[in-house]
């Protein structure tokens, strides 16, 4: 315990980058909003729109938090693996703690500025807690924890020179794969694709918050067309919980992957 305290220690001396990153979250959110503002939830269409850029936007900003946490100190840290300073399970543990509370402070953060930006103009459920804020909160924080982790993975199982080159195929992957813009797939290995992706929970969990099921299409007024029902919106508290636990399930796999990693490194480095 003592070894990760003093790791954590270590972590927080990065103040500055995590200053930095909470500040880059308020101005991504700020844009997203103020981007998607006009006529945002008088329609289905746009406001799914709106809740898909939020949600890209909150997952961006937890995945940039640990990218580049392992390369940064690469060097000293595998050498520290290689003198038995401190076991990789120390490492991963200070580091989340770390980053968790870091995504803590941006996700309120980020929940503040749309709650700014559109206060009154979405429709709101409390599901869960009794209280549509924390519901949101909650939902964000998740949302930003769960792409932390993925980011904390694919910093350590890339270098900078192929980190750059992975960022736009997860990403797209998690654009794709969202639901936000366009329908999920109905194809079994499509589906399990999905099922993989934090953004599609992420979008699911604020749209069941948001009562997305509830805004009219924008030719619903001209023509009497039958609206579909969306099962990932649903306002239920089951979907809400459902979206949470596939998140933190993602979140996990993800250190474990990383922890699997730094153990071969560590073993590789102690030779």
């Amino acid at each position: 315990m003592k070894d990760i305290l003093l790791l954590c220690r270590k972590h927080t001396s990065m103040i500055g980058t995590n200053i930095g990153m909470v500040i880059a979250s308020v101005v991504i959110c700020t844009a997203v909003c103020v981007s998607t503002r006009e006529s945002a939830f008088e329609c289905f269409e746009q406001s799914k729109v709106v809740l898909f850029a939020y949600v890209m936007a909150v997952l961006w900003t937890g995945f940039f938090n640990t990218l580049l946490v392992y390369n940064a100190h690469k060097t000293y840290t595998e050498a520290d693996f290689g003198n038995r300073h401190y076991a990789p399970i120390q490492y991963l543990v200070a580091v989340v703690m770390i980053e968790a509370i870091l995504c803590a402070f941006e996700s309120v953060i980020s929940s503040f500025v749309f709650y700014s930006f559109f206060r009154g103009e979405y429709h709101s459920l409390a599901i869960v807690t009794g209280s549509f804020i924390i519901d949101f909160i909650l939902s964000v924080f998740f949302i930003t924890f769960s792409s932390m982790c993925l980011g904390m993975l694919i910093g350590i199982l890339f270098d900078y020179k192929h980190i750059a080159i992975s960022i736009p195929f997860i990403l797209v992957i998690q654009l794709l794969f969202s639901g936000g813009i366009f329908d999920l797939p109905k194809g079994d290995v499509l589906n399990a694709i999905a099922k993989l992706c934090i953004s599609r929970y992420g979008v699911g969990a604020l749209g069941a918050l948001l009562d997305m099921n509830s805004y009219p299409f924008s030719l619903s007024s001209v023509y009497p067309i039958q609206q579909p029902y969306y099962d990932i919106y649903e306002p239920s508290t089951g979907n809400v919980i459902n979206c949470w636990i596939r998140m933190l399930l993602l979140g996990l796999q993800s250190l474990i992957l990383s922890y699997i990693l730094l153990s071969h490194r560590a073993k590789k480095v102690s030779r």
